[in-house]
């Protein structure tokens, strides 16, 4: 059973920021490929600034993994979430948190949610088309 409701992009406006560069540099001498092991164990290979991740993969020592965009360190802009139990979130983030438009997929029985995630408890904007 597959339900779905067309997604829209991302505004511009849920979208990072580029950072800022100081007289003489490049993004290439700000952004570095690399990766960083987290205190709390969790894994992130991709471009680092200042030693924070901006765009690549975190491993989570749960299971879970994303991959897609950060600022100061959370989840931010677009991308995709992968839970340990097979469930997979693509859309937007804001602040390390599911919010804006997305698709939500439900593992074992893959049932496709999209539209708009993140809306206060109890409010629901959404539909399931058969």
């Amino acid at each position: 059973q597959t339900s779905t409701m067309a997604a829209a992009a991302a505004p511009a406006s849920e979208r990072p920021a580029r950072p800022s560069l100081s007289r003489g540099q490049t993004m290439s001498t700000i952004l570095k490929e690399t990766e960083l092991k987290m205190e709390n164990g969790d894994c992130f290979v991709g471009l680092v600034l200042d030693n924070m991740p901006v765009s690549g993969t975190m491993l989570y020592t749960d299971g879970a993994q994303f991959r897609g965009t950060f600022q100061h360190g959370k989840k931010h802009g677009s991308g995709l979430l992968r839970f340990p139990h097979g469930d997979q979130y693509d859309g937007c983030f804001s602040n390390d948190y599911i919010l804006g438009e997305g698709k939500f997929i439900v593992g074992a029985e893959g049932v496709v949610y999209s539209g708009k995630f993140g809306l206060p408890i109890g409010e629901v904007e959404m539909s399931e088309d058969e």
